[in-house]
């Protein structure tokens, strides 16, 4: 009883399951950096313009 696929086959279906996971998993993985940088600039946007009402409002 033979194989439904040759041996080169499962190899090449291997090779595309592995990169279809690696693909995903580096989708994610920037997903989720994207996320934290345009949070730490949101942040600091906020400082600066904080910063900025202070040091742009009169003196008492």
């Amino acid at each position: 009883m033979g194989f439904l696929f040759g041996r080169r086959t499962l190899a090449l279906v291997a090779t595309v399951a592995a990169a279809a996971a690696f693909w995903r998993w580096r989708s994610a993985r920037r997903a989720k950096l994207d996320f934290e940088w345009e949070s730490e600039i949101s942040d600091a946007i906020e400082e600066g313009r904080a910063e900025g009402r202070i040091s742009s409002a009169p003196p008492t």
